[in-house]
């Protein structure tokens, strides 16, 4: 996995975890 897919992987997965996973 490269690190800009991970970057993104990583902000997608905070925004989730704020909405109350």
């Amino acid at each position: 996995m490269s690190l800009e897919t991970r970057e993104k992987f990583l902000e997608e997965w905070k925004k989730v975890g704020d909405n109350g996973l």
